[in-house]
């Protein structure tokens, strides 16, 4: 179903849907704002490759290059590294093998990154670990 040359929000309420930070948007209203650009892939340093965000998804899943897979996503500001950091969040298979932990770059402090950790932790290791970590930021 295209939505082309249908508005499906208030053009008054325009800044409320459409936000210049693509973590600032839910879900559902990103994916309904959402183009595919095409991006500049380059593996171990080969040749970059022009590709989809679902090539590149792919890419990224399919277990050639092993269980610790990293990537580098970089650009000019305002180029939609933070879009496409948000669709891969978005479109990645959840399974049990798996845990996207969301770290928004607002958020990229030590302490903000630990707690995040620590609150994927069972009841008891979090009552733990939350406390050496508390104990850590009054030694600071």
């Amino acid at each position: 179903m295209k939505f082309e040359k249908f508005t499906c929000w208030n053009p008054l309420e325009f800044k409320k849907v459409v936000h210049t930070e693509a973590e600032a948007s839910p879900d559902d209203i990103f994916l309904a704002i959402h183009t595919d650009n095409r991006i500049n892939l380059s593996i171990y340093g080969n040749k970059p490759k022009e590709v989809s965000y679902k090539k590149f998804l792919d890419e990224f899943l399919d277990g050639d290059y092993g269980n610790n897979v990293q990537t580098v996503i970089e650009g000019e500001s305002g180029s939609g590294k933070s879009h496409l950091v948000q669709w891969i969040r978005q479109h990645i298979p959840k399974n049990s093998n798996k845990y996207v932990l969301n770290i928004p770059k607002t958020q990229t402090n030590l302490h903000g990154v630990l707690k995040k950790l620590i609150d994927l932790l069972p009841s008891d290791k979090q009552i733990e670990y939350n406390a050496k970590l508390q104990k850590k930021d009054i030694g600071l």
